[in-house]
C-alpha cells in the first residue's frame, strides 16, 4: 500500500512494507501544484499490461512496483494484489513522472484530501 501524505504544498506517497523492495524505493515527492488531474483507477489489470519495466518488481497479475515506460511516458506504480486493491492515478504535468498509479486503503477519501489540498488554480481540474 502507500501512504500519501500532504506538507508545504507538496504531496508525498511512501511505500510500506514489502513494496519499499519492490518500487526500488521508498518515496515519491511531487509539487501539489504539477497534478493535472487525480481520479480512481478503473482496471488494475488491464492497465497494468501497458508499457515496459525499467526498474523495480513487476509479476504479471500480481503486482506492479517500479518505475515503467508507457506510450512514451515515464509512470510509477506501486500496486501490490493487482485483483484485490484498489488504486488511484494521478496524471501529472513537468514532473519525472506523468502518472503515478497508487493503491491506497481509501480511494474516495485520498482523491478528496488531495482535491481539497491543490492549488486553486488547479482545484477545477478533474
Amino acid at each position: 500500500m502507500t501512504e500519501i501524505t500532504i506538507q508545504n504544498g507538496t504531496l508525498i506517497a511512501r511505500m510500506t512494507g514489502i513494496d519499499i523492495v519492490l518500487a526500488a524505493r521508498r518515496k515519491v515527492v511531487t509539487p501539489l501544484a504539477h497534478i493535472v488531474s487525480i481520479e480512481e483507477t478503473p482496471d488494475l489489470r488491464q492497465q497494468a499490461k501497458r508499457g515496459w519495466k525499467l526498474i523495480g518488481g513487476y509479476l504479471p497479475g500480481w503486482f506492479r512496483n517500479g518505475t515503467f515506460r508507457e506510450d512514451g511516458h515515464t509512470t510509477f506504480w506501486n500496486v501490490t494484489g493487482i485483483a484485490a486493491v484498489r488504486a488511484v492515478t494521478i496524471t501529472l504535468r513537468n514532473d519525472r513522472f506523468s502518472q503515478l498509479v497508487l493503491a491506497v486503503h481509501d480511494p474516495a477519501g485520498t482523491i478528496a484530501s488531495i482535491r481539497a489540498a491543490l492549488p486553486t488554480e488547479t482545484t477545477s481540474v478533474a
